[in-house]
């Protein structure tokens, strides 16, 4: 496996454990709180994907379109700077990584954007706090799930360093089914709590895509 999909399984994993983890507001500070399934749909759904993913990427012997993934690289540019060694043909890169690279850190930045400007407000159970605001600007100005979004970048960045077309499939699969799950709930719960506003900004904004979906 190579350098750049290493980084990347391991860019999900810590990801996930810190937004699992986090908790930016205290338990009295909660005004209403759904307890479903959905939380657990994700922690299941969603590393069995990017497993299944990445043994499909690294395994698959066909690569339509991609060619073979460079099996060192990454490895063997580092010990080309550290130690001066020529760079064989299997570990050279490709536009694919370069592009893949570029997908996967916009999409996992965006993630870390919606989530961290929520601030208190973000839970990974769908909650309303006591003193609960309308998010509706900076990332939320134009689509009312940007993490989720995030989440479909980042996958097919993933799929595309794996050079694998099923990858891409199984990887984003996961996601469309982990949100097409935890989406309604979400909107339900701020649309009976926010009402008029909320079925206002909903009117004006994109679910996940702008100008798409």
């Amino acid at each position: 496996m190579n350098a750049l999909i290493l980084f990347m399984g391991l860019a999900v994993l810590i990801s996930a454990l810190l937004a699992n983890g986090l908790k930016n507001a205290k338990d009295g500070e909660f005004e209403f709180v759904k307890d479903d399934n959905t939380i657990l749909v994700f922690r299941l759904v969603m590393p069995l994907s990017v497993i299944a993913g990445i043994l499909v990427g690294v395994f698959e012997p066909w690569h339509w379109g991609f060619g073979a993934i460079p099996v060192d690289f990454g490895w063997a540019q580092w010990q080309a700077f550290t130690q001066n060694q020529a760079i064989a043909e299997s570990a050279l890169g490709t536009s694919w990584e370069i592009v893949a690279f570029l997908l996967f850190a916009a999409g996992l930045l965006l993630r870390w954007i919606a989530i961290l400007s929520l601030k208190r407000a973000f839970t990974v159970k769908v909650t309303i706090l006591k003193d609960h605001q309308l998010k509706s600007d900076g990332v939320y100005t134009w689509v009312r799930h940007p993490s989720y979004t995030g989440m479909y970048i980042y996958g097919l960045g993933m799929g595309l360093a794996l050079h694998s077309v099923l990858s891409i499939a199984v990887i984003l699969w996961g996601v469309w089914y982990t949100t097409h799950k935890r989406i309604p709930v979400e909107e339900a719960v701020l649309e009976g709590h926010f009402g008029e506003a909320y079925r206002a900004y909903k009117a004006k904004t994109w679910k996940l895509f702008p100008l798409i979906y």
